[in-house]
C-alpha cells in the first residue's frame, strides 16, 4: 500500500511541496525540512513503512502540515507532466509515474541514438577490405 501511495494517483501527488526520491534498497522515509533554498534544515524523519494503509499515510501528511492541492491544480499538474500529444497516456497516472515514463522514454531514445551511431561505425569499418 505504501508503494501505491507513492506511485499511484491520489497518494502523495495530492500534496504541495512533496518531492519523492527513490533509493534502491532503502526503506521509505519522509524527511521534513524547515526553510527553503540553501537555508533548509532537517526537522524530522519518519519511516513510512510503519504506516500500513493509505488512510494513515494521508492522516500523517495532514498532521505534519502538508497542504493538499485543489482538484483543479491536481488536474493541471497531471496534464503538465505529459506533452499534449501524449496526454491520453497520463490519464489516471500520478506525476511520479508520468515522470518515470518520460525518463524511460528518454533513456530508450538515447540508447537508440547510440545503437545507430555504432551501426554507422560498423558499416564504415566493414567496408574496409584488408589487402
Amino acid at each position: 500500500r505504501l508503494k501505491a501511495f507513492l506511485l499511484e494517483p491520489n497518494g502523495v501527488d495530492l500534496y504541495r511541496n512533496v518531492q519523492v526520491n527513490f533509493i534502491h534498497g532503502k526503506k521509505a522515509v519522509l524527511t521534513i525540512f524547515k526553510g527553503d533554498g540553501s537555508n533548509k534544515e532537517e526537522v524530522e524523519k519518519i519511516t513510512l513503512s510503519d504506516f500500513d494503509d493509505t488512510e494513515k499515510l494521508h492522516a500523517l501528511f495532514l498532521q505534519k502540515g502538508f497542504e493538499k492541492y485543489t482538484d483543479e491544480e491536481i488536474d493541471a499538474n497531471r496534464e503538465e507532466a505529459m506533452p499534449k500529444h501524449l496526454s491520453h497516456l497520463a490519464e489516471g497516472k500520478s506525476p511520479i509515474e508520468v515522470s518515470k515514463a518520460r525518463e524511460n522514454f528518454q533513456s530508450v531514445k538515447e540508447k537508440m541514438r547510440k545503437l545507430k551511431k555504432a551501426r554507422e561505425n560498423f558499416m564504415m569499418d566493414a567496408s574496409y577490405v584488408a589487402p
